[in-house]
C-alpha cells in the first residue's frame, strides 16, 4: 500500500507540472523556466510536409515541449513580451495569420486577406504586426493593428519588398526590396514612409534581414544570382560597415532565418540542404560557431523569446 501510495504522489507531482506549464505558470519541466535560453521552433512533420509542428525549446536544459499548434510556412514570431507567437495557420479554412499564448491556447485569427502571407514580426510595443503579403509575383509589406485589425500598405503595391523586421525603437523598418533586377536590403521610416536604400550589391541578392537587439546592426544572408554561395552578414544600420560571419561549406547546404538572441551576442541561422543541415550560432565577431543540437533536424524556422 505505501509503495502504491507513493507511485500516486510521483504521479500527481508530474501531472500537476504538466498542468502548470500548458497553463502558462513558471514552471518548466519542473524547474524555474529559463526564459533568456527559450525558443520557439517550427518542425517539420514527416507525414504532411506541409504543416510544421510549434515546440518550445529550453537551450539551457536541452528540453523540448509540443504546443497544440500546427503551422504552415515559415512565419513565425514572438512577441516583444514573451507571451505570445505569431504564426500562419489554416485554423479557419483559409492560410492566414494567426496568434495564441505560448502555451498554445487562445488561437486567434488575425488576417483575413486572402493573399499569400509571410515573414511576420512584432511591432516594438507589441501592438501590430509587419508582414509580407503577396499575390502571384508581386510582394508588399502590410501593417496590422491587432486590436482594430485594420490593415494598411506600408510600401507601393506591386513592388517587390518582402521580409520586414522593426527596429526595437520603432522607428524603422528594414526589408529586403526588388529594384533593377535584384534583392537588396532598404528601410522604411514608419512615421514618414521615406525609404532608403542600406545595402545594394547587384552581384548578389539579400535576404532574412533581423535587426540587432540594440538596434544599431542587421544581419542579412547573401546569395549569388545562381541562388548558390550562400553567406551570412551583418552590416551597421546606417550601411557604412559590413563584415561577413558564416557561408556555405563544401557539402552544398544554404543558409536561411537568420535570428539574433536577446543578448546580441549570437546570431542563429539555419543551414539546409547539406549534410551538416541544422541550426547554428555564430558569435557577432564571427570567431566562434556551434550547433544549436537541442534544435530538431527537420526544423525549417524558430525565434528566440524576448522580453
Amino acid at each position: 500500500m505505501g509503495a502504491a501510495m507513493s507511485l500516486l504522489i510521483r504521479v500527481a507531482a508530474v501531472l500537476a507540472v504538466v498542468c502548470l506549464s500548458l497553463s502558462g505558470g513558471a514552471v518548466w519541466f519542473g524547474q524555474a523556466r529559463p526564459d533568456a535560453a527559450l525558443l520557439i521552433a517550427a518542425v517539420r512533420q514527416n507525414s504532411r510536409f506541409d504543416y510544421n509542428d510549434l515546440v518550445l525549446v529550453d537551450l539551457d536544459q536541452c528540453r523540448r515541449h509540443a504546443l497544440p499548434l500546427l503551422s504552415i510556412s515559415d512565419a513565425l514570431a514572438w512577441s516583444p513580451d514573451g507571451e505570445s507567437i505569431a504564426f500562419l495557420s489554416s485554423e479557419a479554412g483559409a492560410v492566414e495569420i494567426h496568434t495564441a499564448a505560448i502555451n498554445g491556447t487562445g488561437i486567434r485569427r488575425v488576417t483575413e486577406n486572402f493573399t499569400q502571407d509571410a515573414h511576420v514580426a512584432y511591432s516594438p510595443t507589441g501592438d501590430a504586426l509587419a508582414f509580407t503579403a503577396s499575390l502571384g509575383i508581386a510582394f508588399d509589406i502590410m501593417h496590422i493593428d491587432l486590436t482594430t485589425r485594420a490593415e494598411s500598405a506600408l510600401t507601393p503595391a506591386g513592388a517587390g519588398n518582402m521580409s520586414p523586421t522593426w527596429s526595437p525603437d520603432g522607428a524603422e523598418i528594414a526589408y529586403i526590396t526588388n529594384s533593377g533586377g535584384h534583392f537588396h536590403l532598404a528601410a522604411l521610416d514608419v512615421a514618414t514612409g521615406i525609404q532608403r536604400s542600406i545595402h545594394d550589391r547587384p552581384d548578389r541578392w539579400l535576404f532574412a534581414p533581423q535587426f540587432s537587439p540594440d538596434g544599431t546592426h542587421i544581419a542579412f544572408f547573401s546569395v549569388d544570382q545562381a541562388y548558390g554561395d550562400p553567406r551570412l552578414h551583418v552590416i551597421d544600420r546606417d550601411g557604412a560597415a559590413r563584415w561577413e560571419l558564416a557561408a556555405a561549406d563544401e557539402r552544398g547546404d544554404y543558409l536561411a532565418d537568420v535570428e539574433w538572441s536577446p543578448d546580441g551576442e549570437w546570431i542563429a541561422f539555419l543551414r539546409r540542404g547539406g549534410i551538416a543541415a541544422g541550426v547554428f550560432a555564430v558569435s557577432a565577431d564571427g570567431t566562434t560557431t556551434r550547433p544549436l543540437a537541442c534544435l530538431p533536424r527537420l526544423t525549417v524556422a524558430f525565434a528566440w523569446k524576448r522580453g
